[in-house]
C-alpha cells in the first residue's frame, strides 16, 4: 500500500517537473 502511494507521488512530481 505504501509503495502504491509513493508511486503516485513520484508520478505527480514528475508531471509537475516535466509538464509536457
Amino acid at each position: 500500500m505504501l509503495k502504491r502511494k509513493r508511486r503516485e507521488l513520484e508520478n505527480l512530481s514528475g508531471k509537475k517537473s516535466k509538464p509536457i
